[in-house]
């Protein structure tokens, strides 16, 4: 649309067909006139570069973060390889539905978060009165390359 104007005349027309011939309900909090790269599709957002590439929305990853830090939370005295066995098919669900994104650094940002949040538990002592505080072996696991823990 050329303006924000004739956005809104022909949501409206949308609107009236999609209410009154299909009889379906139009939720207005997610009906929107605005630029593609402003709103998020199926979890996805448009760039807005000169040749449009697809991404994974902001929501959907704090949402993927969120969910992975219950199952961690969930995971704590058990062993590590019980835990992963328990992220496995969410992130492989996750990953297959997001497979279409053409940014792949948010990706990347993800894989290093996991193994950081994955090395955590095994490096530091949670029964001490400072659980708040880092530990040293935690603060070279984040300092390290990702993958690679520290000698002890």
């Amino acid at each position: 649309m050329r303006s924000r104007v004739a956005g809104h005349r022909v949501m409206n027309g949308i609107r009236t067909f999609l209410e009154e011939a299909l009889k379906l309900r139009v939720n207005p909090e997610k009906s929107a006139v605005a630029r593609p790269w402003e709103r998020k599709f199926l979890g996805y957002r448009v760039t807005v570069h000169h040749e449009t590439r697809l991404r994974i929305a902001p929501a959907s990853v704090q949402r993927l973060t969120q969910k992975v830090r219950d199952l961690m939370c969930a995971g704590r005295g058990r062993s590590l390889a019980r835990t992963i066995e328990d992220l496995n098919p969410l992130l492989r669900r996750w990953i297959n539905y997001f497979k279409l994104t053409q940014i792949k650094g948010v990706l990347e940002e993800l894989d290093s978060w996991m193994r950081r949040r994955r090395i955590r538990p095994s490096c530091c002592n949670f029964n001490a009165p400072s659980v708040t505080h880092l530990c040293a072996a935690h603060r070279a696991c984040l300092q390290s390359a990702p993958g690679s823990l520290p000698a002890r």
